[in-house]
């Protein structure tokens, strides 16, 4: 199954290449060097228990995103390494799949990984197309990635809806839809949120973390002025609106990626901290901070708990207190 490329670029960021360098800087915090702990403020969430794997080299076992197959394997995009490994259930390392800089891992509807490639911050250079999504099959012994879709500028956070459409936050792009067959939906994509675009919320740039949660697209915006996540109907991609905007609840936010379990929807932010969003009331609140939060990942084996990913490469594991 072989996808088209996308050809349409975003003009509005080509007149704002200077902002570029903000939006380089994103990606780049300080690593924290405390640990994660439980948020104290009136802000704050139940307390939560955390385990902690640390990374084999810190930083250059940078976890960027990490998602669950069909069978309970854990895999993890390692984007300074090129490659998503898989975990089994007890924490061994069993395959290596090559994967240039990888962003999002998410199980498709017909039980491959899917993989956004390319996330890396030179393709945020208006032109460039060196982006990609690509999937293998995650039950053989040696995985390998095969092309779904080509010529996109930087994918990194992705979803499947009911039907099999692939949603990617494309950070140079905006949000694209693909059909189950790799091919774009042009006017579906048109009509959805780009960088910059006011009339549907997008206070700034880099569209980064994507969650699907029923009828609508959740995205964040890594350099926003609030720490905004979107929502964006699937029915009506032209009519988005804001979610919940992360500041001052998560100090500095710089909102990374999100996962969505019934209403609720949980954040990482670069900033280090795991926010959790009440989708019905817009309420949010600050479960953990500490060290950098790339990814979030609900653990179908253990109900209730997540998985974080982080900058220096550590894995947490973290359950709300009810």
């Amino acid at each position: 199954m072989k996808g088209t490329s996308v050809q349409r670029g975003t003009q509005a960021a080509s007149r704002r290449i200077p902002l570029l360098i903000a939006a380089l800087a994103a990606f780049t915090p300080a690593l924290a060097s405390t640990a994660p702990q439980a948020a104290a403020d009136e802000n704050s969430c139940q307390a939560v228990q955390l385990t902690s794997v640390p990374a084999p080299v810190p930083v250059l076992d940078w976890s960027e995103n990490l998602g669950y197959d069909r069978q309970g394997n854990l895999w993890v995009a390692r984007i300074m390494r090129s490659e998503v490994q898989r975990f089994d259930r007890s924490g061994q390392l069993t395959a290596v799949v090559g994967v240039p800089f990888p962003g999002a891992v998410r199980l498709g509807p017909d039980g491959w990984m899917y993989v956004a490639s390319g996330a890396v911050p030179t393709n945020l250079i208006p032109g460039t197309r060196n982006g990609a999504i690509v999937r293998f099959d995650p039950s053989v012994d040696h995985p390998a990635a095969q092309p779904f879709s080509t010529g996109l500028g930087m994918p990194n956070g992705m979803g499947f809806d009911a039907a099999g459409n692939l949603y990617v936050a494309d950070s140079q792009l905006g949000v694209l839809k693909f059909g189950a067959d790799g091919v774009l939906d042009p006017a579906w994509t048109a009509a959805a949120p780009k960088n910059f675009d006011l009339a549907d919320g997008v206070n700034g740039m880099t569209l980064n973390g994507l969650t699907v949660a029923g009828e609508d697209v959740y995205v964040t915006v890594t350099a926003s002025l609030t720490g905004r996540v979107l929502r964006v109907p699937i029915a009506a991609p032209d009519h988005a609106e804001v979610a919940a905007d992360l500041l001052p609840q998560a100090a500095t936010a710089l909102p990374d990626d999100l996962t969505a379990v019934g209403d609720t929807l949980y954040a990482t932010t670069t900033a280090g901290q795991l926010v959790r969003i009440d989708t019905r009331t817009h309420e949010t609140c600050t479960m953990l901070t500490g060290q950098p939060l790339t990814a979030v990942a609900a653990d179908p084996n253990a109900p209730g708990e997540l998985v974080l990913a982080t900058e220096s490469g550590d894995l947490l594991r973290v359950r709300a207190e009810h």
